[in-house]
């Protein structure tokens, strides 16, 4: 006879970013930061890590989707892409001082 499961099938766990920082979701438009963590699963660690995100980059936010869209993001090598802002959320970083050479502007 088959019983029903005592309890739920395990999920994966997501590591939350300490509410004390800020996280890139949060940062204003024309805004620099440094990536202070990336707290994410395998699958979009692999990705971020990819596409030039590691701890210690610096990135600007360049544009802001409406209705809680991506954010369009520009790396301190020249990459830009857009992330998704649940992403965002999750990338614990802190805003740095900015100069008007930084990112060619």
């Amino acid at each position: 006879m088959l019983a029903w499961p005592q309890r739920a099938p395990a999920q994966p766990k997501v590591v939350a970013p300490p509410r004390s920082r800020r996280t890139l979701d949060r940062l204003g438009i024309g805004r620099e930061a440094r990536v202070e963590a990336l707290h994410l699963e395998r699958a979009e660690l692999d990705w971020v890590r990819a596409v030039g995100i590691f701890e210690g980059e610096r990135l600007r936010v360049l544009r802001r989707a409406v209705f809680g869209g991506p954010l369009h993001v520009r790396t301190r090598s020249g990459g830009e892409f857009a992330l998704d802002r649940r992403l965002a959320a999750r990338i614990a970083a802190v805003a740095v001082f900015q100069t008007a050479h930084a990112f060619g502007l």
